[in-house]
């Protein structure tokens, strides 16, 4: 729901921007170096996520909630990137050909800007995800001291 939500406040905020300042045009650079940059980031959130470990933690309940924590971090970092990559094929491709399209009325919506904005959702909530995952491993390290002063 989060991601819906997010998606729709990108698309109002380019429509705006879009209206409001119809002289900025991201270059191509600028969208292709923010999605580099969420490729980045996904690939080490990831790579953190597949890392994390709780095979040493003895309480079976703490060491569910713990995985399951971890399986909602990764499928975030699943879905802003996939949102992310499928928004920078399919409408990326199309910037040169067309360069924005009709909402409501006087309202448009630049491709280029829904790009920027998105792609920079995007980072932001993969940063968000890096200290949920700080804060699985945090909770991992506790269960072991825990468990080993037991």
């Amino acid at each position: 729901m989060r991601i819906l939500i997010g998606m729709v406040i990108c698309v109002i905020v380019s429509m705006i921007t879009s209206f409001f300042f119809p002289g900025f045009n991201p270059e191509s650079g600028t969208v292709s170096t923010l999605y580099t940059i969420s490729g980045i980031m996904f690939s080490i959130g990831m790579s953190l996520i597949i890392t994390s470990n709780t095979s040493g933690v003895k309480n079976i309940r703490i060491r569910d909630g713990i995985r399951r924590e971890l399986c909602v971090v990764r499928n975030h970092f699943i879905w802003y990137f996939a949102i992310a990559s499928f928004l920078f094929v399919f409408l990326y491709s199309g910037v040169e050909k067309k360069e924005c399209f009709l909402i409501y009325g006087s309202f448009i919506l630049k491709y280029s800007h829904l790009l920027v904005f998105t792609t920079a959702y995007t980072i932001t909530f993969l940063i968000l995800n890096f200290l949920a995952i700080q804060r699985l491993n945090i909770q991992i390290e506790d269960a072991l001291d825990k468990s080993e002063s037991n």
